[in-house]
Order: structure tokens, then sequence, then C-alpha cells
């Protein structure tokens, strides 16, 4: 559903270069911009993968209701909601009911308006529903790369993404050239240019990871 993004988030990296240097034993500065590169890629891949967003923002959404007691908001877990409005009226007579679900109960309903099919009993198209009902609020996760707020990411995409940029550092530096331009892991690939820019194409991620991910995958 058409959504405006109201105050972007600091950052989209699920996990800092210090988390990974700690863990390996690394000192502090060591590969910072290779592990930069491979937790933009890795964070990537795992956006894409399970169809959501995780970093916190404030988003204005226009959604489709189907008369029924629930909206559902897209960027989720609910934080809060600053307004919600039908055709400029205000609406207040709701809850928060299930955040990580990005669900909203309303007593009243939340009443549909339908496209319908030119026919003799003018039925209602499945599923078509117009956009009406203008949401403005806070959802998603304080990330580790936030410069405020209290981290509240869930643990297990912080250890997938941890997982993930642990193997690619290890397979791309046991013998990388000073000079290194890119960097390949199986079908994987990151391409350095001569900004420090990096090129991510055809990410290979092992079973275990996909497993940890799956779910938290939104099927769209």
């Amino acid at each position: 559903m058409p959504n405006t993004v109201l105050e972007a988030a600091d950052s989209f990296d699920l996990i800092v270069k210090e988390t990974i240097q700690t863990q390996l034993s690394l000192p502090i500065g060591t590969d910072d911009e290779i592990l930069e590169q491979l937790i933009g890629a890795a964070s990537e891949f795992i956006v894409d993968y399970t169809q959501r967003q995780f970093a916190r923002e404030r988003w204005e959404e226009l959604l489709p209701a189907y008369d029924s007691n629930w909206l559902q908001l897209n960027l989720t877990p609910i934080d809060s909601i600053n307004s919600i409005s039908l055709n400029g009226a205000a609406i207040t007579d709701f809850i928060i009911e299930e955040p990580k679900a990005g669900l909203l109960f309303r007593e009243a309903g939340w009443l549909g308006s339908y496209s319908y099919r030119q026919n003799i009993e003018r039925q209602p198209m499945s599923r078509s529903s117009l956009p009406r009902y203008k949401v403005d609020y806070y959802g998603g996760y304080v990330l580790p790369s936030f410069e405020t707020g209290v981290i509240n990411l869930p643990k297990s995409i912080k250890q997938a993404c941890v997982d993930l940029v642990r193997i690619w550092y290890k397979t791309v530096t046991d013998n990388l050239p000073s000079n290194t331009k890119q960097i390949k892991i199986g079908d994987y690939s990151i391409s350095f240019g001569e900004d420090g820019n990096s090129d991510v194409n055809n990410l290979g991620v092992p079973a275990d990871i996909l497993i940890k991910l799956r779910p938290w995958r939104r099927m769209v």
C-alpha cells in the first residue's frame, strides 16, 4: 500500500562492525571498510529475503479495510500511533492489539470501500477495497547501528546477520591481497570501486542461516 516516510531511519545496518571485531578477537579498526561492506550486504539480503523492513521509521500509510475489526499496518512492530483519519475525519476509538503483527482493533470496525464487478448483482471484487485510512505512526526496531534509542532488534535477526558476516569475512580475508577490487564467495561477489562503494550481486547464503530467518519471512 502507498506509504510516505516522514522520519527516516538512522541506518539500515542490522549490526555494527565492532560486534564482529570483538567476536573474532580483532583489534577495533581492523578491516573496517570490508566489514562495513559485508554488514551492508548481509543486512540488505536479510531484508530482501524476509520481505520486511526492520529499521524503525515514522511512516504515513494509506490503507484499505475489509469490513472487519482489524486494520493491519506494514511496518512492525507498531511503536506508537500519531493519528488515523478517514476522509479528513480523525479516528480515535481503536487500540493497538498485536504490535508485532501490526494489528489495530476497533470495535466499530474498519469499513471497506470496494470496486464492483459490472454485473446485475454488483458483487464487490475480492480484495478490491480502496486504500482510504491514513495512518501516521512509528514502527520497526531500534537497530544496533542507530545513534540513539534502546536497541530492541530480536536476537535471532541480529545473530543471523552476525553469522553471515563472520562466514563471509573469514572466506574473503584468508588470502585477500591489499589491492583487491572484487571478492567472491561461491555465487556471491562484492566489487569495490575507487570511491570505496560496492556492487553486491548473487548472494550465496548457508542453509542454516536461511532456516533462522524463515520464521520472519512475509509472504507477499
